[in-house]
């Protein structure tokens, strides 16, 4: 396996100018998206994790973003019951 991601420029392109608008979107409380949340809304965690740790861009190893990505693992785990288990949940609150 290669030492860094050989990523098509565009690609990075595209998680830098989404990096903005992903941690305003972020709740207090480490969560992403709109109501009823769901644990796939902190899948936008990879792409901050991705530009994080890819050197050369402005997000590398940047407070904020690891901050941000830290909240929002913490969101999964507080939705976790003592068993581990988060609730399943549908954006549509059907069964």
């Amino acid at each position: 396996m290669p030492e860094t991601w050989c990523n098509e420029p565009q690609i990075l392109d595209s998680l830098l100018a989404a990096v903005p608008e992903i941690l305003a979107d972020q709740k207090s409380t480490g969560q992403f998206g709109d109501e009823p949340w769901i644990c796939r809304d902190q899948h936008r965690m990879f792409a901050l994790a991705a530009v994080w740790q890819l050197p050369g861009n402005r997000y590398y190893h940047d407070p904020v973003v690891l901050e941000s990505i830290v909240r929002s693992g913490d969101a999964l785990i507080d939705d976790q019951d003592e068993q581990g288990m988060g609730t399943f949940r549908k954006k549509d609150h059907s069964p």
